[in-house]
């Protein structure tokens, strides 16, 4: 087993006939598997199509918008920006407080 460090995740692409089929071969799933514990992540290139990605990107962009137009909006700590990690800060703080009380 190589324990060989890389800096770029390796990236998989479907097969037209995986595409068709709607699932992975063994053979790629094996080249996704190895990759995945090689590298602790694998990028599925061209899994979903790029006109969805577009349109949910577009849709994510105009919510962000009105919402930093929405004067009754709560953002992280009174800032006006498009990160959204207002969950993640409370849920962090959460298990911080926790293990802070054990």
């Amino acid at each position: 087993m190589s324990t060989k460090s890389t800096d770029n995740a390796q990236a998989i692409f479907l097969s037209d006939q995986e595409r068709l089929e709607g699932k992975y071969s063994p053979e790629t799933l094996a080249k996704v598997l190895g990759a995945l514990h090689q590298d602790g992540l694998v990028v599925l290139k061209d899994v979903i199509p790029v006109d969805t990605i577009d349109k949910f990107n577009t849709w994510m962009c105009d919510d962000a918008d009105r919402r930093l137009r929405d004067p009754s909006q709560k953002f992280n700590f009174g800032i006006k920006c498009k990160q959204r990690t207002s969950l993640l800060l409370e849920k962090t703080r959460g298990c911080a407080q926790a293990n802070s009380n054990a």
